[in-house]
């Protein structure tokens, strides 16, 4: 595991309900391309309130992609676009439908 890895799962067991927290450790183990445990932290945080956060929408749907679920990710992209997010990347994942096109 690395540090950045072990001081968000310390992060998280502190506090188990803080979705912030809860995202980050995600996202660390979505960029180790550790996809369906990623999906399992994002779902807590999207329990914790998550929901209301365009990041953590956003992230979402990343980790919907990279599992296969084309059609859930463009849902959780345009949630994180209503919430306000507005960047190029997340309309060029919209317009494409995926990452990496």
């Amino acid at each position: 595991m690395t540090k950045a890895a072990a001081m968000s799962a310390k992060a998280v067991k502190l506090e188990p309900e803080n979705s912030s927290f809860l995202d980050t450790y995600a996202w660390i183990l979505y960029q180790k391309e550790e996809y369906k445990e990623a999906k399992k932290w994002m779902l807590k945080a999207l329990e914790n309130g998550g929901d209301k956060s365009s990041t953590i929408l956003d992230h979402y749907g990343d980790v919907l992609f990279r599992l296969g679920n084309v059609d859930e990710a463009l849902r959780y992209w345009n949630k994180a676009k209503e919430k306000g997010m507005h960047t190029g990347i997340l309309e060029q994942k919209i317009l494409k439908k995926g990452l990496d096109k």
